[in-house]
């Protein structure tokens, strides 16, 4: 896992290297 902004990924969206999971 790493920093990404606005990348829409399988574990969450990553905004800003904060992670929101929603799964």
């Amino acid at each position: 896992m790493g920093k990404q902004t606005n990348s829409l990924t399988s574990r969450g969206l990553y905004d800003n290297g904060q992670a929101t999971l929603f799964f």
